[in-house]
């Protein structure tokens, strides 16, 4: 073989072989891993919050002699003589809580102060008899008025999304005053020998439950009722007569909370 056919056979190989090495030097390109679609969270009702709410409120509130004096009762000398006296008005305050949302079940704190506008009165004693001992006709009368109230009790609910149901408990304390007596003609006047008065701060339980929708990222509506019970008191008058009072009343409350966090 010459020497020229020997350098071109040389080079052939030589031109052969690069590529084949260059391709054995680059590393494989890995492959790229798809890209998850961003995965939807649902609206978290943790947080505090703070609102304002309005409403009516309807209710009961009686007295019934326990104990007889000198007159008995409501004049009447009749023991567990009852008068009823039924109460209603607007009401309307603020609210402060706190959320704490577990997915699926939601735990909280809730506070509320407002003015309660329930009031009512009445002359009706049914049961009693229509003529006092004094032989005048049957003229006793009461008289209920609510004022500022504040609840604090916790809440439980199932949240579903944006939509809350709930229940809650708690305490409350209320103004409150209630007056009953007779009344004795000529007048008619009160006779400050039967009058018996309930008053001041008074305490007791409230019950509720409702619905809470989130219109927004951080604004909630919801609707709710309320029961409030102020239990029993005792009260007397001038003539040794006592009463026990029993008070109650039921609230439907729309309120707009603004919910921190989210």
């Amino acid at each position: 073989m010459s020497v020229k056919r020997l350098l071109m056979a040389s080079v052939a190989i030589v031109g052969l072989a690069v590529p084949a090495m260059a391709a054995d030097a680059v590393p494989p390109v890995p492959p790229v891993a798809p890209v998850a679609p961003p995965v939807a969270t649902g609206f978290s009702w943790t947080g505090p919050y703070v609102g304002a709410f309005g409403g009516y409120g309807f209710g009961l509130s009686s007295a019934t002699a326990t104990g007889i004096g000198t007159d008995g009762g409501f004049d009447e000398n009749t023991l567990g003589a009852t008068l009823p006296v039924g109460t209603q008005g607007l009401l309307g305050g603020i609210t402060v809580g706190y959320n704490r949302d577990t997915g699926v079940l939601l735990f909280g704190i809730e506070g509320t102060a407002g003015y309660n506008n329930g009031a009512g009165a009445t002359t009706v004693t049914p049961g009693i008899g229509n003529v006092d001992p004094d032989g005048t006709v049957n003229d006793d009368f009461g008289t209920v008025n609510y004022g500022w109230y504040a609840t604090l009790g916790g809440r439980v609910g199932l949240a579903m999304d944006r939509t809350l149901l709930f229940a809650s408990a708690g305490g409350v304390v209320t103004q409150y005053i209630a007056t009953y007596g007779d009344l004795d003609n000529p007048g008619p006047a009160a006779d400050p020998s039967d009058l018996t008065t309930l008053t001041g701060p008074q305490f007791g339980y409230v019950l509720g439950a409702g619905a809470e929708f989130a219109f927004d990222a951080n604004w909630t509506a919801k609707l709710e009722y309320n029961y409030l019970n102020l239990g029993t008191d005792t009260t007397g008058n001038l003539d040794g007569d006592t009463f026990t009072h029993r008070n109650s009343s039921h609230l439907i409350r729309f309120g707009l909370n603004y919910l921190f966090g989210n």
